[in-house]
Parts: C-alpha cells; structure tokens; sequence
C-alpha cells in the first residue's frame, strides 16, 4: 500500500473518531439542555461529515443546527448554519449548476451578517456568493460581492477570504475580457480595469490576464504579519467552535511568525490565547506556564493592557485549580492595572473573578459585592456576556 493510501486510510480512521466523540458530546449537551453548544457541536460535526462527502449527514446537522439558533434567537449561529447549509447546496446542485437553494441560503446569511455586524461572516458570505455568481456566468454580480469581500477582508487580516475574493476577481476580469475582446486585443475592459486597481495591479502591464508570479504570491500570501493575523483568527473560528486542537495549531503557527519577525507584542497576545484554550481542555498547568511567558512579555515590552489580561488569564487557571487566595492575587493586580489604563471590560472580569473566588471562600458579603460591581461595569459599557455570568 502506498504511503498515500495509507495516510488517507489513517485520516478517516481519525475523523471517525473525531465524530464519535462529538456525537457523545452532543448526545450530553442535549442531555444538560445546554441549547448553544448543542449546535456548535452540530455545526462541527455537520463539517466533519461535508470534509468526507457525506453531504446527507451534513445537511442534517446543518438544519437541525439552523432550526435550534433561531428558536433561541441566535443570529450568528443562525448565519453560520446558513453559510455551511449553502455549501452542502452547493455540492448537490451541482448537477443542475442553477445553484438556487445555495443562493438562497446564503443571501440570507448575508442579511443576518449586515444586521449584527460580523465582517468575518460578511467576507466569507460574500467570497462565496462571489464565487457563486462566477460559476452560474453571472460576471457582473461576481466582482460585486468579491469586491466588497476584499474591502471588508483586508482590514480585519483575513488573508484566506482576500485571497478567495482575489482569485474570483481575476477570473471574472478573464471571463470578461474573453467575452468581449478579440483575443488579438491586448486592453483590459474598464470593469476588469478598475477590478485591478482596486486591489493594487497595474493594468497595462497585464497580458491576457497573466499576472507575474511573484505579484500572484503578493496579494495572495500577503506580509507575514498579515499571515500571522489571519493565522490567529483561524485559530479563534476554531476555538468558537469549540475545536480546541485546531486552535491549537492555527495559534502555534501564529506564533512562530510572530517569534520570527520579532513582533513581540503578537507572541504575547498569542500564548495568552494559548492559555485559555488550553484553561477550556482542562489542562490547567499547561495554561499556566504559557500565561506566565505572556505576562513576562508584557511586562518587558510595557504592554500594560497585554499585563493586566495575562494576570487575569493566570487568575481563572489557578480557579480552576481550587487555588482561590492565588487566583484573588493574579485578579487584585489585574484589577489595578485595568483602573489605570481605562480598561473597562477587563475590569468587569477581574472584579467578577474575585467575587467567585470569595464565593468559594465562604465570604458572601464581599462576593455579592464584587459581583454587582462587575455587573454595574457590564451593562454601562454593552457587555451582555459577562453581564450574564455577573448575576
């Protein structure tokens, strides 16, 4: 057996593990009537089943998971669930190439993202829809929605959507161009023109679309800060959804190019995220050690607001750990130093932290004390999360 079939072989067995282990959680998040991590798990599990083809038992994860975020009133989740159902549509229409319930679902996702704001689902739904309406020859819409991703992708360092946008910029230009030139012509039509100088390629120095190379892996890899962004929102999408390895290996990769530009203020932010992915598998030691080398950072570098995370990351570990006079410490400090520099959110944590470890302690005065403090916080600046964890 080849080295291929037996790494392929090997990547099934994997993800068929993989999906028992998520069909057990499920079976227990529906058990706990734990409604919202019932369907990000459905959503997971739903991507497992479309990564091996098996669009059936994504497409019934995807709407169960659509079903229960609008009976809760989710939208994000709800958007997801339309963003992934378009994708299994997209697999099973493409016999007929219309693409109508694809197009449908993710239309609607693009309204839900306008309405709450999320410019990764924004970019992502509309990189989609881009790609979309290239494949049905509808050109024109086809640059549309993939300009818009790429204004929305570029900002938010989101270099795998930029680059989904770019590609469909470019073969939509192509598209154009073989439509409407002669293939003795050598100009770019106005459209496909102004499609270029948008995402900074000179026109006139294009031969039949054949981009250089070198431009090519530009504005398509990006800088390697920029890499190193997109690297660690990968990383948090993951984390959301509760795969904890992937985002494991989305932040380690962060960090190496964070590590090797020097950029030290990223390997700071980056461990501390490290940190409470490694707090959510229970592997509490491991977290300390890594918020550690992040409030060393911070330190050294004056990152005040990096500093005061990291004491508050250190102080959920050692929560966790039932160390509650280590865990008040590390939220004391990072208290003060949230006073100090305005840091109103974190502020709202540390005193949170500290009345759940007063709880713990028998002092329910001072708990209820820290608790309503942290709630006052909460809900002048908008923080509705943290406004439910403080009642």
């Amino acid at each position: 057996m080849s080295d291929f079939a037996e790494n392929n072989q090997q990547a099934l067995r994997d993800d068929s593990q993989e999906i028992e282990s998520l069909q057990r959680d499920l079976v227990f998040a529906k058990e706990i009537q734990d409604t919202e991590r019932e369907i990000r798990l459905l959503i997971k599990l739903g991507s497992y089943y479309y990564s091996n083809n098996n669009y059936e038992q994504a497409f019934k994860c995807y709407k169960e998971s659509l079903s229960k975020a609008q009976e809760i009133a989710d939208r994000q989740l709800e958007a997801l669930s339309l963003l992934s159902l378009g994708w299994v549509y997209q697999r099973t229409e493409a016999e007929t190439g219309k693409f109508e319930k694809m197009l449908e679902c993710h239309h609607l996702c693009l309204a839900i993202a306008e309405e709450i704001s999320d410019p990764w689902l924004l970019a992502s739904v509309q990189v989609s829809l881009g790609r979309t309406y290239l494949m049905v020859g509808d050109y024109d819409k086809a640059i549309a929605y993939s300009q818009q991703a790429l204004a929305i992708a570029r900002p938010i360092h989101a270099s795998l959507l930029e680059e989904g946008a770019s590609e469909t910029l470019e073969m939509a230009g192509e598209a154009l161009e073989k439509r409407q030139l002669t293939l003795e012509s050598q100009d770019i039509i106005p459209s496909g023109e102004l499609v270029l100088s948008q995402i900074g390629l000179d026109a006139t120095s294009l031969k039949l679309r054949k981009i250089a190379p070198q431009l090519r892996a530009q504005y398509r890899a990006g800088d390697r800060q920029g890499e190193l962004i997109a690297l660690g929102n990968l990383g948090n999408v993951y984390s959301f959804l509760a795969d904890y390895q992937q985002a494991i290996k989305f932040c380690q990769q962060s960090l190496s190019i964070a590590t090797e530009i020097g950029d030290r203020t990223r390997v700071g932010w980056t461990l501390g995220g490290l940190c409470m992915t490694y707090i959510a598998l229970n592997q509490y030691e491991r977290a300390i050690e890594l918020c550690q080398q992040s409030l060393a950072i911070a330190q050294e570098i004056g990152d005040r607001s990096g500093e005061g995370t990291a004491l508050n990351y250190l102080s959920i570990a050692h929560y966790c750990l039932g160390e509650y006079q280590q865990a008040m410490t590390y939220s004391q400090q990072s208290l003060v130093i949230a006073r100090e520099i305005g840091n109103r959110g974190t502020e709202a944590t540390a005193l949170s932290s500290l009345g759940v470890s007063y709880y713990f302690l028998g002092d329910f005065t001072r708990a209820i004390d820290y608790q309503n403090q942290s709630l006052s916080i909460t809900q002048q600046i908008g923080d509705r999360a943290n406004a439910l964890l403080s009642l």
